[in-house]
């Protein structure tokens, strides 16, 4: 009840307090008004105080503008007085001054050319500037080092002039410039000029001094000339404006249309002795002005001074990087900060090794007129080349075909003379041009080296028909001389070979041998041939280079001469196979120790080998014994298979005989690095696995044979498994009954394997839809079920 009244009382007061808030609003808006016309009538009020002064501000400024303006112009109006009087007194140290203030004066009157004054001048001025530049002109043309009549000028005097050309801007420089270049070449066109006669240039005066065979007589001009500017003129210009090298530069220009127009003039009769002449002086001379005029690479100093400034600024430490960190603190980020530093030097130091430097411009600048004309010498090049190729692959004597020095590097002799002259060539053309020609004498290397690959592969023995290898035989090396022979081929494998006499095949096999050597020899000079080329020929000539099909064509023949000594062993072995077929069919009743035939074949395989490991490299010679194994192995496996009958116990001697000979071959190599050994032994054991399959399987009893067979020989045919039985003697229908087991099993066996590889492929759909497939992140962790209900198309499971 207290508060309804207290409510009932404040309904009854409400009215009289809102009409007192409404008055004290109305109040304060009066006040509001009242303040903002006060400040109105003040700002007001500033104004017009503030008006004159404003008035007289511009004023200020104005006057102050127009005084210095005045100012100015009798800077001016006073500099063109004075430079009147030095230019008629001819003082130019004085004018230089004077003459670079006058010209900056004169660009800031442009806006006032309706001004009679500036007019007046300017035109003073322009008038001034055209006796200065005839003045110029003037004194240089009467600049007598050498002696003679006429004015002449002490060397200072002109170094005031050279600041009087500077400060006439840089349109009279250049001009000025090209006018010394040309004053002083004068002379050296009229001595060496050309007037046109009919269809043929001749010389004037019939003076035979521009001729290509006298190209050296320009040079000496030049250099002569040069030294006239060393006495001359070197402490005349500024450095700066390398005045000596602009006359090079120029002398250069035109040397080159003169000899381009006499070597087109002599181009159907031009003498290679003379034109290697010319080439090789100019070559010189260009080496010569490289070194008197060095290229000079602004950017990177610039570059090294900023990284030197920020090495310092890195290594600089704060004042309160002493106070915050302790003793070890700052050590320990002394050292990180000098690692990253000596790190970055390293790096900057292998990336300046990396980039290609600069080539000089003095590089072909004349010398580039001879590379149209070059084919000359690019024939006689040939021409030396096919006379060296001739001799390297004539049939006169045993040289040739054998080493220098029987104890240092196997390969043949004319091999090494072949790429010797390659280098030589390369590098002499090199010397006279890094242009067309030199990659013509790159495309000569790789004819060559394609003709020695081709001559070397057609010297290897080929195959006989119905033979396992080539036809080798006491005539071999004058097969390998290009004679023609007539070699019965070889026997069959049923058949008894005749024996060979080993002192017959010796010098032939070194022979081989040597070729090989010289195969991966010729490989590897390509690449640094190449490489060399790379480095020296010009930049739109480098993808041009490539010498990989003919490293690729020797290493064809490499393969081809391997695969031919491995057919060779094996052939060796002929006897030792007829031996193995003998005992395999023989009537043998206990399993002794391994055979005769074994024995045999060890003792040529060790024979063998010894004489190629000191003849081969030891990486060919691994080659070799990857490629014998893959000959030797199913060679074996063939003569497995050549007997008609096998027993029990002829099938386990014989499998003991396969054991001791994997046991052979695998120490075959003397390999000394146990992970390549290693290799190899896992490559002999899955070769021989094949023939021990076969041959365990024959001596397996017929209740496993299928079983056998199958875990064995797992990649075998029906074909195979039915000779197999033939072989163990088994008799129709045992046999049919076998066979059909047999097909049943691998039938089985590969639907198997089908079930398998679907199931896999299943999987790996599944996996790989769930892997694309993003989940909210309140499924992340759902069960299965949970998930698959909210799946689209899928049905709640009760």
């Amino acid at each position: 009840m207290r508060e309804v009244r207290n409510q009932a009382r404040l309904n009854a007061t409400g009215p009289q307090r809102l009409l007192a808030t409404r008055k004290l609003l109305l109040e304060l808006l009066g006040n509001v008004q009242r303040i903002s016309s006060q400040a109105h009538q003040s700002e007001t009020m500033l104004n017009e105080v503030c008006k004159d002064i404003r008035g007289l501000d511009h004023a200020k400024r104005h006057l102050s503008h127009e005084i210095t303006v005045l100012k100015k112009l009798q800077a001016l109006s006073t500099g063109v007085d004075q430079l009147k009087k030095h230019v008629a007194k001819r003082h130019y140290g004085m004018i230089a001054n004077i003459l670079e203030e006058v010209l900056m004066l004169g660009t800031e009157f442009q806006r006032y050319k309706t001004n009679l004054k500036v007019q007046t001048l300017t035109s003073a001025v322009q008038v001034i500037s055209g006796d200065l530049k005839t003045q110029v002109h003037e004194e240089f043309r009467n600049y007598m080092p050498a002696g003679g009549t006429g004015s002449v000028m002490a060397g200072a005097e002109l170094r005031d002039v050279c600041m009087v050309v500077h400060a006439l801007g840089q349109d009279f420089f250049q001009e000025f410039t090209e006018w010394f270049v040309e004053q002083r070449l004068r002379e050296y066109q009229i001595k060496f000029a050309r007037e046109s006669r009919g269809p043929r240039l001749a010389l004037r005066g019939g003076d035979d001094k521009t001729g290509l065979d006298r190209a050296d007589l320009r040079y000496d001009w030049i250099l002569a000339e040069l030294a006239v500017y060393d006495d001359a003129f070197r402490n005349v210009f500024p450095r700066e404006w390398r005045m000596d090298e602009r006359l090079v530069d120029e002398f250069c220009v035109q040397t080159r249309l003169a000899l381009s127009g006499e070597l087109e003039d002599t181009k159907a009769r031009l003498d290679v002795v003379g034109l290697l002449k010319a080439i090789s002086r100019t070559a010189e001379f260009e080496k010569e002005m490289s070194r008197r005029f060095p290229m000079e690479n602004p950017q990177e100093t610039e570059g090294g001074e900023e990284e030197e400034e920020q090495e310092e600024q890195e290594t600089q430490t704060t004042p309160g990087e002493t106070e915050t960190y302790t003793v070890e603190e700052i050590k320990r980020k002394w050292q990180q900060k000098e690692a990253e530093i000596q790190a970055r030097k390293e790096q900057k130091e292998q990336e300046r090794q990396r980039t290609e430097p600069p080539r000089s411009k003095w590089r072909g600048i004349i010398g580039s007129c001879f590379d149209p004309y070059m084919d000359v010498y690019v024939a006689q090049e040939d021409s030396n080349m096919k006379e060296i190729y001739r001799n390297v692959t004539a049939e006169s004597g045993d040289k040739k075909w054998s080493t220098e020095d029987e104890g240092g590097n196997n390969v043949l002799a004319g091999s090494a003379e072949l790429i010797i002259y390659f280098n030589k060539a390369i590098k002499r053309c090199s010397k006279l041009t890094i242009n067309e020609p030199l990659n013509d004498v790159h495309l000569l290397c790789k004819k060559y080296f394609t003709m020695y690959a081709k001559f070397l592969g057609s010297k290897v023995p080929e195959s006989a028909p119905g033979t396992s290898g080539p036809t080798f035989g006491t005539n071999i090396f004058t097969n390998i001389m290009g004679a023609q022979t007539t070699q019965p081929p070889s026997p069959s494998m049923t058949a008894t070979p005749a024996p060979v006499a080993p002192s017959a095949l010796a010098l032939d096999e070194h022979t081989l041998c040597l070729i090989i050597n010289t195969t991966e020899y010729c490989a590897s000079m390509s690449d640094s041939l190449a490489r060399f080329l790379q480095e020296i020929i010009a930049q739109k000539f480098k993808e041009n280079i490539d010498l990989t099909p003919e490293k690729a064509e020797f290493q064809n023949v490499l393969a081809k001469v391997v695969n031919a000594l491995a057919a060779h062993v094996v052939s060796k072995l002929e006897p030792a196979f007829n031996t193995m077929v003998d005992v395999a069919q023989s009537s043998l009743e206990v399993v002794g120790d391994q055979s005769k035939y074994v024995l045999t074949i060890k003792s040529i395989l060790t024979e063998t080998a010894g004489q190629y490991l000191k003849w081969l490299t030891q990486p060919r010679y691994r080659y070799f014994c990857d490629v014998l194994v893959g000959v030797l192995i199913p060679r074996l496996y063939s003569t497995v298979l050549r007997a008609r009958r096998y027993t029990e116990t002829t099938s386990q001697q014989v499998l003991l005989d396969m054991m001791a000979l994997k046991e052979a071959l695998v120490r075959l190599p003397a390999e000394t690095n146990e992970r390549k050994a290693k290799a190899f032994g896992k490559l002999v054991t899955r070769e021989m696995d094949r023939v021990e399959g076969v041959l365990k399987t024959l001596a397996s009893p017929l209740e496993s044979i299928v079983p056998t067979y199958v875990a064995l020989v797992p990649n075998g045919s029906e074909a195979d498994f039915s000779r197999l039985l033939d072989m163990k003697g088994v008799r129709y229908p045992d046999s049919s009954d076998l066979v059909d087991r047999y097909l049943a099993t691998t039938n089985k066996k590969r639907a198997e394997l089908s079930v398998a590889a679907g199931v896999a492929e299943g999987v790996a759909a599944v996996s790989s839809l769930f892997s694309n497939l993003t989940l909210p992140g309140n499924l992340v962790s759902a069960p299965f079920s949970t998930i698959r209900a909210r799946l689209p198309g899928t049905r709640p499971t009760n």
